[in-house]
């Protein structure tokens, strides 16, 4: 896991081999735990599908994605090393997931579409004052990061946190890369 950590530092993208027959490690567990922390694209990659069945490969999968929940962003492939099946698939992920880590939404759209969010879900009152979230932008790439103004930044419940997450991945994609949203208080004027 030191040596993973250390490549993870060094990388933009990490693809964690994961052997199907032996199914998701606590060692892989930590290592997509660290790339996702580090702000790292990944991708899934299930070794030696060859030697299951269509059942068990299956069951594999729903098994890896159970234990690597908090990473649900991360595309899976299955491959077999041996037989060299699956390697265009896997391929065409990591391109994918370094177009996505790199991606950049321009603030007007990213405002258009926050406008929206908050029509259909306004955020929660806090101590039975208003949140109000004034508008989002994006602040920089690998990993995408957004920034949202609001008055009560300690205001925004986790859970709001977390949809607002989800409907910044369902507008815009981000598959394989995860994203960082901030939330800050905006700057008073001096007087």
């Amino acid at each position: 896991v030191l040596q993973a950590s250390r490549s993870i530092e060094r990388s933009d993208i990490v693809v964690l081999l994961i052997d199907a027959e032996r199914g998701v490690g606590e060692q892989d567990a930590k290592i997509a735990g660290l790339a996702n922390d580090r702000g790292r694209a990944l991708v899934l990659a299930l070794n030696k599908v060859d030697l299951l069945s269509r059942e068990d490969q299956k069951r594999a999968m729903d098994r890896a994605r159970e234990i690597l929940a908090f990473v649900p962003w991360a595309p899976m492939v299955t491959v077999s090393a041996m037989k060299g099946t699956g390697v265009s698939a896997l391929l065409s992920r990591i391109e994918d997931a370094v177009v996505e880590h790199r991606k950049r939404i321009t603030t007007g759209e990213l405002n258009r579409f926050f406008e929206e969010v908050l029509e259909r879900h306004p955020p929660p009152t806090m101590h039975h004052r208003p949140v109000r979230l004034n508008f989002i932008t994006q602040v920089s790439v690998a990993p995408p990061s957004f920034v949202i103004i609001t008055n009560e930044p300690k205001g925004v419940h986790f859970s709001y946190q977390r949809y607002v997450v989800n409907q910044i991945r369902k507008r815009f994609g981000f598959r394989g890369t995860p994203i960082r949203v901030f939330y800050r208080a905006k700057n008073k004027k001096k007087r």
